[in-house]
């Protein structure tokens, strides 16, 4: 469904390929059985050509891509809306051509965060700000972060543990929230619980800290950015 979804979206066919390849991969099919696209030339998309004609600026519509998030928010679904999230941003980041070529990514790097389009991160913070009534989403947390990290706005794990873990209910002082499942999945959540962009393992739903750490040391500085300007 997510090939049709992102074709009738107005998505290239090469988007649409990646997010039926995304789909297959979270619905755990065997690789063997994930169709092969064909094509005449063999080069990816550039994400300049993506950006102008996928990502525009401003869309008074909602891009049908969104359609599952949103209804989950709007059920109030909240870990559905959690794993739908990280599959959207895998999707986008997957889409969009990589200089190492790393295929069928299952979590975000630094690169992979770096391409996701401005558009794409403010839709996905939009929605759920406006469902949680503003109780969850990445301009929550980047200003829960914004008040923790000071003036120079430096990364610090320490800054990052006992103070934005602990305060979003990450971290109790002593242990990391070990599976995707024993997150707090309801508005009794502390501000900023979700999404938790955690991208637990897909055998057993374990998550690794150090990769959630990572993922926001690099995530914070556009969240930061994404805060400080005001939605058009």
């Amino acid at each position: 469904k997510g090939f049709y979804a992102a074709l009738g979206a107005g998505r290239t066919v090469e988007f649409a390929y990646k997010s039926g390849c995304t789909s297959i991969k979270i619905e755990r099919i065997p690789e063997d059985l994930i169709p092969q696209l064909l094509r005449k030339n063999r080069q990816k998309l550039s994400p300049t050509k993506e950006k102008s004609t996928g990502h525009p600026k401003t869309e008074p519509i909602l891009d049908p891509i969104y359609k599952n998030l949103e209804e989950y928010l709007r059920n109030e679904q909240w870990k559905e809306a959690d794993l739908e999230t990280m599959r959207l941003m895998i999707e986008i980041a997957d889409s969009i051509e990589s200089p190492n070529n790393r295929e069928r990514i299952t979590w975000l790097d630094k690169e992979d965060i770096d391409k996701i389009p401005e558009q794409d991160l403010k839709t996905i913070d939009e929605l759920w700000v406006k469902y949680s009534k503003s109780h969850f989403g990445f301009s929550i947390q980047a200003k829960i972060w914004d008040e923790f990290c000071g003036k120079q706005k430096q990364f610090e794990l320490k800054i990052y543990r006992d103070k934005f873990a602990k305060s979003v209910g990450w971290y109790d002082g002593k242990n990391w929230i070990g599976k995707h499942e024993n997150l707090t999945f309801s508005r009794n959540a502390k501000p900023g619980h979700l999404p938790s962009l955690s991208f637990p393992k897909q055998n057993t739903n374990e998550i690794s800290w150090i990769s959630w750490q990572e993922t926001f040391k690099c995530l914070f500085p556009r969240l930061l950015k994404l805060v400080s300007q005001p939605y058009k």
